[in-house]
């Protein structure tokens, strides 16, 4: 997942960096919509990363206090 991660922010970044150079030279060359696309495309993904990335810290909450239960029903039985 953390290899994803930096791979997703790294493009991120790459395509920061390409934007800003073709804002640079807007004048002389006209907008490529392929760009636009992939910055929604981008901005789509780590949305979901985000979403996901939440899902799985409240999946680890959960865990925990299952953890916690089974535990506690342990020491009862034992």
């Amino acid at each position: 997942m953390n290899t994803k991660l930096l791979v997703t922010i790294g493009v991120a970044a790459a395509l920061a960096v390409a934007v800003a150079l073709a804002q640079e030279s807007k004048e002389s060359v006209k907008p490529d919509p392929r760009i636009d696309k992939l910055l929604e495309q981008q901005e789509q993904v780590l949305k979901n990363q985000a979403q996901i990335l939440k899902n799985q810290a409240q999946i680890l909450e959960k865990l925990e206090k299952i953890d916690q239960g089974l535990l506690q029903v342990r020491r009862r039985t034992s």
